[in-house]
């Protein structure tokens, strides 16, 4: 896809966001919920290959060449799973600090409908926007920073 492309592509999904939000939200949900199904579908399907093959290599030597790349395959698809996301490093606001900040960002949260902001950060290149930093990999909770 070149730049044009994607510009274009981005300007549609942005005039969709716009005319339809419950649509564009149930969409985004849909497309997250179909890739999560596709890598379950993909780490159940090579560990129904992996069980047999560890079975049939408990009785014949020669199967351990089927068992050796399903499981390394198994392995470095769980691995990709497993992502650490570094949190921005900074100097922390208190909500005291600036509190005219603070309430612009409570009612931009309020009116967006968003999750909580944790803590604000003044970083190196004193640039605005917002992180979530996973807990527990991409697996479940996170801290908006």
């Amino acid at each position: 896809m070149g730049q044009a492309q994607f510009e274009a592509l981005v300007k549609r999904m942005a005039r969709l966001a716009q005319c339809s939000p419950r649509f564009y939200r149930w969409r985004a949900y849909a497309l997250a919920v179909l890739g999560c199904a596709a890598l379950a579908a993909v780490v159940l399907a090579l560990l129904l290959l992996l069980a047999p093959s560890v079975e049939i290599a408990l009785h014949a030597r020669y199967a351990v060449k089927f068992v050796m790349p399903i499981g390394a395959l198994l392995l470095v698809v769980l691995r990709a799973l497993w992502v650490r996301s570094q949190p921005p490093e900074g100097e922390r606001l208190a909500r005291r600090d600036p509190p005219e900040l603070f309430a612009l960002l409570d009612r931009l949260r309020a009116r967006l409908g968003t999750p909580p902001v944790h803590e604000v950060l003044v970083t190196a290149d004193f640039g605005a926007g917002i992180t979530q930093v996973p807990r527990l990999g991409y697996v479940a909770g996170t801290a908006t920073t």
